[in-house]
């Protein structure tokens, strides 16, 4: 069955080594580390900051399952910019360097997946070139990074790969056991005409598994029983296609009330996962 994580990403106000205390404490086995200013900055971070995390993994018994480079402002004060499909050369290169930097990081603290997304589709560019160039940023990635680390592609509302058969084509195309997906279930619901379909469609190309609460489709990530999914039937379908990764809690929207938010996503998703095996 599935291991629940808690994306530290929603504990960004306390320092990583906080955020993996309270995560451990309210009984989750499993964290997703997430570069911040605050956590773990890719282009400035020290040995001695990640001989910190080690630490903290270790001494409490918890396990970073991924590594997510999400970040909407490390690069520059424009959300999400450059990205791996800006016009700009230079850009692009900024954010490969981010990448590769992350694969470092994910490296050295034994984590096995790093996610991140496509960017937005830059004006100055056509739908061909962009995806080229997209292609291109992850190939070089994927060559950098060598076996050991899976890059997964994330699909975020409005951007270049915005949804899960966007995703499963490109990984597809790309065709590398490196390279998989990274499916945001609160992004489907709000994005695309079907979640259950969704779901099995790219399930098996899937290696690890955001989740959050959505209510009336708009994408602003909800704590799990507060929204509209039917968690039951979510998680049951996982269980029914053999998902055996980890299930990353997402509520960065409730970072001021983040050990609420942990708590009483973790009790409620726990008690249906119990639910459900118990049922066989």
């Amino acid at each position: 069955m599935v291991s629940l994580a808690y994306n530290a990403n929603g504990l960004r106000d306390v320092s990583i080594e906080d955020a993996i205390k309270i995560t451990a404490e309210t009984g989750y086995k499993y964290i997703e580390l997430s570069l911040h200013k605050n956590h773990i900055h890719p282009l400035n971070y020290t040995d001695r900051q990640i001989n910190s995390i080690k630490d903290s993994l270790k001494n409490n018994g918890i396990t970073a399952a991924s590594l997510a480079t999400g970040a909407d402002n490390l690069l520059s004060d424009i959300r999400f910019e450059p990205s791996l499909v800006t016009a700009d050369k230079n850009g692009r290169n900024k954010r490969i360097g981010l990448i590769k930097r992350a694969a470092d990081i994910a490296r050295e603290l034994g984590i096995p997946i790093v996610s991140f997304a496509s960017g937005n589709k830059d004006g100055k560019l056509t739908e061909q070139d962009t995806y080229k160039y997209l292609k291109e940023g992850i190939k070089e990635c994927l060559d950098y990074a060598g076996d050991g680390i899976i890059f997964a592609i994330e699909p975020e509302p409005g951007m270049f790969i915005g949804t899960s058969d966007s995703a499963k084509s490109l990984v597809c195309d790309i065709d590398s056991g490196n390279f998989r997906i990274n499916l945001d279930i609160g992004h489907v619901e709000c994005c695309e005409p079907d979640l259950y379909k969704a779901i099995k469609d790219v399930i098996g190309l899937t290696v690890h598994i955001h989740i959050e609460d959505i209510k009336n489709k708009i994408h602003h990530h909800e704590i799990p029983g507060e929204g509209d999914l039917d968690f039951e039937k979510i998680l049951g379908l996982l269980k029914q296609y053999n998902y055996n990764r980890a299930v990353s809690v997402e509520l960065y929207h409730h970072s001021a009330v983040a050990k609420e938010a942990l708590s009483k996503s973790y009790n409620y998703l726990s008690g249906i996962i119990n639910n459900i095996n118990s049922a066989e």
